[in-house]
């Protein structure tokens, strides 16, 4: 939290910049520098350009412009992200509008009123802007502290706004692509990161946008030349060391001996050949019977193709959103039970919340207590029909294998609707 009083302080007297801003080498307080050193931690490569040739990126480039004084052709952003391009738009002084508007974003001609104790240090050019949605970028820091900054207005919803049609960060899709807009590019110069959540921010863009050792992020700041056209696909290339890239690998291998054999090999050979290798890239894609465990029954999001992320383990039944209503019960039922101010005060406990409980009694018991006896008697009977369902546990017990019918989730789903209302609107603990 140091430097906070400078950065405010500085803010508050400096509501424009100057033409030598947002340098990319510069350790001024409004230089980007800080933000190459968090790339660098992050083991991502940034690089300053001045130069932007659409035709020459190949899919591991990121655009980010922050603080763009030339113009960003609205169609070739929008082609290039549209092709599997990601790119980050920091802007709030209107070079970069008529792509924000290609993409969905309308910046307001006015700065964002916010309530005292919403701005840092009560300063009102210092507005805090706090996150609405609980994606990579939204769980980074529980306040984002902008220095003058205009808003966004926007259909898509806002990951950072400051109020409602007030938004700071957005994060969008177009295509096969992605982007993150945000209002102020000053949250990213070398004072607003000396703050704790701007740094956290920061370090969080980063790793949204650049897969370490594999992208570079090519920054693009003040005057720039562009050039060229977008590529027909501006995804990221495929991992080269996944199952499958080492079998098109062999099989390129392949076709340039059978080119060179001039046929003097036989036909059954080849076809040995391919069935061999087909085999060991099957053997290699999933994995022995003993190394199964609960990765494969239980919901884990991967993040290697950032915000694309796909889930894995999916069963041939209704067990999928079977498991995404038992992780919803957990969740409602420890925020439900977290202690009252009364208790934390006197130090009370939490509520222990995981399915190692006793059994439907104690649990019966434990709800009933706080939201009365009708809503113990739901949560028991829906804790019976989760903990039925086939799991594999953390030190590798198996529970009872039963598949989940259509009948079994629909009855589930009503009895979690019947306790998550009782818990809106609790009965009283007498209720019989």
């Amino acid at each position: 939290m140091r430097a906070l009083v400078v950065c405010a302080l500085i803010a508050a007297c400096a509501p424009a910049f100057a033409e030598g801003d947002y340098a990319p080498d510069s350790t001024a307080w409004n230089g980007l520098s800080e933000l190459f050193e968090v790339a660098r931690e992050a083991g991502c490569e940034m690089r300053a350009a001045d130069t932007l040739d659409w035709s020459s990126l190949d899919g591991r480039e990121v655009l980010w412009f922050v603080y763009p004084r030339t113009s960003i052709d609205a169609d070739k952003l929008a082609r290039f992200i549209a092709a599997g391009g990601r790119a980050v738009i920091a802007d709030d002084f209107g070079a970069a509008s008529l792509a924000l508007d290609a993409l969905g974003l309308h910046r307001s001609s006015s700065r964002p009123e916010v309530a005292p104790e919403a701005r840092f240090q009560e300063n009102p050019n210092l507005p805090i802007a706090h996150p609405r949605l609980a994606t990579e970028l939204g769980r980074a820091t529980p306040t984002l502290i902008a220095n003058h900054p205009a808003s966004f207005a926007t259909a898509i919803p806002a990951t950072f706004e400051f109020g409602p049609g007030e938004a700071l960060v957005v994060e969008g899709r177009l295509g096969e692509g992605s982007f993150v807009a945000i209002a102020d590019p000053s949250v990213l110069i070398n004072n607003m990161l000396k703050t704790d959540p701007d740094r956290a921010f920061a370090r969080a863009l980063v790793a949204h946008t650049c897969r370490p050792g594999r992208d570079r992020i090519l920054l693009f700041s003040r005057a720039f030349v562009a050039r060229g056209e977008p590529p027909a696909f501006a995804g990221a290339p495929p991992d080269a060391t996944s199952p499958f890239a080492r079998f098109n690998d062999g099989m390129r291998g392949l076709d340039g001996w059978l080119a060179s054999s001039s046929g003097r090999a036989p036909l059954w050979a080849f076809a040995c050949f391919f069935a061999l290798a087909a085999l060991a890239v099957l053997l290699d894609a999933f994995p022995p019977r003993a190394a199964l465990d609960d990765r494969w029954t239980r919901l884990d999001r991967r993040d290697s193709e950032g915000d694309r992320g796909e889930w894995s383990g999916v069963p041939w039944d209704y067990a999928l959103p079977a498991a995404l209503l038992r992780e919803e019960l957990l969740a409602r039922l420890a925020e439900a039970l977290e202690p009252s101010g009364a208790a934390r005060a006197s130090e009370a406990p939490p509520a222990k919340l995981d399915f190692d409980w006793t059994g439907p009694r104690a649990l019966d018991r434990l709800i009933a207590d706080r939201f009365g006896a009708r809503a113990g008697r739901t949560a028991a009977e829906l804790w019976r029909l989760l903990h039925r369902i086939r799991w594999r546990t953390a030190d590798g017990e198996v529970l009872p294998d039963e598949r989940v019918s259509r009948r079994h989730l629909e009855r589930m789903h009503a009895l979690a609707v019947s306790l998550f209302e009782t818990i809106r609107n609790p009965h009283p603990p007498s209720e019989v």
